[in-house]
């Protein structure tokens, strides 16, 4: 393989590299929820966050690979990270400068490769999200701009450490950081002509939760359950007290009722268990987003919740009247 040029701001590239603390850290699930995004996108096997170190490349995010990282001469990405815009691969095989690369003649045999740059606060690209398929394969000008635009997510992710995205209680997104990945999610879907739906869920107050300790575990439980219930491509937050929102990838016509049915289920299933502390019970409902009529996010979660409301004020009327 043709081994990358060291880019002119290499020193100043990797003290900002290092300054983010995340080389051979522990995965997280701000980056982890981004490439499973970009993996059911745009439909392709294997999708990596890396990192380019000095001698290596490191995958701070990897769906579709079984190790952790590569000899930097090995990698795609140190080319990547030599522009501002995206680099595409579509045969690796017909590539001079990566038919020989490990990862094109041994496992996994990738063929198609792109690319887009990430960079920290101090503009210093330090990474590359990266798609990759086993087959020959060409992204149109839309599934370009989506790259880069999860390729920002990242960035934003990087730049907003400070700022926390993350609900401490379920480690799912808080309703800030909920609105941040929505908000681009929605701008792909519309620019790529792919469904989304929001399903909406609010929790109810179960008997025998009266203490700070006791809503903690019930809220835990809860956060578990849909974190269990939804795939992993969806997108989950806690935007309340006791209300959670999801974001689906929509791959049916029904993907809000199928999911809110699963949910259903599996709280049915953990009320049944034996010598449990406390029953769950919740409202959910969903609204879809058409990129041919394209709604915004505000507008998408006041439906979902005012139908979840409805729903919530007919239970308790029931609850009244038993």
């Amino acid at each position: 393989m043709t081994a990358a040029p060291i880019p002119l701001d290499e020193e100043a590239r990797l003290e900002s590299l290092r300054e983010l603390r995340l080389l051979d850290s522990e995965p997280e699930e701000r980056f982890d929820r981004i490439t499973r995004m970009a993996q059911r996108l745009f439909d392709v096997p294997i999708v990596v966050f890396s990192l380019v170190d000095s001698e290596r490349v490191w995958f701070k995010s990897r769906v579709g690979l079984d190790f952790p990282e590569l000899q930097r001469g090995d990698a795609f990405c140190s080319h990547a990270i030599l522009t501002d815009g995206i680099i595409q691969v579509e045969d690796a095989a017909d590539d001079p400068r990566f038919r020989l690369s490990p990862i094109v003649n041994s496992s996994p045999g990738v063929r198609f490769y792109a690319g887009f740059p990430v960079s920290s606060v101090e503009r210093r690209r330090v990474g590359v999200l990266a798609i990759m398929d086993t087959k020959p394969r060409v992204l149109n000008a839309a599934d370009l701009k989506s790259l880069a635009d999860l390729a920002r997510g990242l960035e934003a992710e990087i730049s907003a450490t400070r700022v926390s995205t993350v609900d401490e209680l379920t480690g799912m997104l808080n309703l800030r950081g909920f609105h941040q990945f929505a908000e681009k999610l929605l701008k792909i879907s519309a620019r790529s002509g792919t469904p989304l739906s929001l399903v909406y869920v609010d929790v109810l107050n179960p008997r025998g939760v009266s203490t700070p300790t006791d809503r903690e575990h019930f809220l835990k439980q809860v956060s578990e359950t849909i974190n269990q219930t939804f795939r992993q491509s969806d997108v989950l937050a806690r935007i309340g007290s006791a209300r959670f929102c999801a974001l689906l990838p929509e791959n049916s016509d029904h993907a809000s009722e199928t999911a809110t049915a699963r949910l259903q289920t599996a709280i049915r299933a953990w009320n049944m268990e034996p010598d449990i502390p406390f029953h769950l019970d919740v409202v959910a409902s969903g609204a879809r987003f058409d990129p041919a009529n394209p709604a915004s996010l505000e507008e998408l979660m006041t439906r979902a919740e005012t139908a979840v409301n409805a729903m919530r004020a007919v239970r308790q009327l029931d609850w009244g009247s038993s």
